[in-house]
């Protein structure tokens, strides 16, 4: 590979045809507003839409699919037809993903391309 050459994110990769076939397969989404291919389109649309994956839940982390709900806040800003959660959880017994919510689900994929930290 050139040092010219770009980098692909995976996304980018499956919607070229590089991966395995991801049609009618049942996806438990975990992503968040930074979760897009090298066009801006987000992943949830991707997976949807070329792909032709069946998204079954969404799943966001700490501050929801949008990044605007606030410390533990519930959160439901996905699609109304597909439930969605916050692997971060409501209250501090809730901090574990159920089971439940991944029902349906045949793989998860996650896609969090922006995890930058401050100590």
């Amino acid at each position: 590979m050139s040092a010219s050459a770009p980098v692909r994110s995976g996304l980018d990769r499956l919607r070229a045809g590089e991966g395995p076939p991801l049609g009618g397969v049942p996806i438990a989404l975990l992503c968040h507003p930074a979760s897009v291919a090298a066009d801006l389109i987000h992943v949830s649309d991707v997976l949807r839409g070329p792909i032709g994956a069946e998204i079954v839940a969404l799943l966001g982390p700490e501050h929801g699919l949008d990044a605007a709900a606030q410390d533990m806040e519930p959160v439901a800003d996905g699609p109304a037809t597909i439930p969605t959660y916050s692997l971060y959880g409501d209250d501090f017994d809730s901090l574990i993903p159920k089971p439940a919510m991944f029902h349906g689900a045949a793989w998860l994929v996650c896609d969090l391309q922006d995890v930058g930290a401050r100590y």
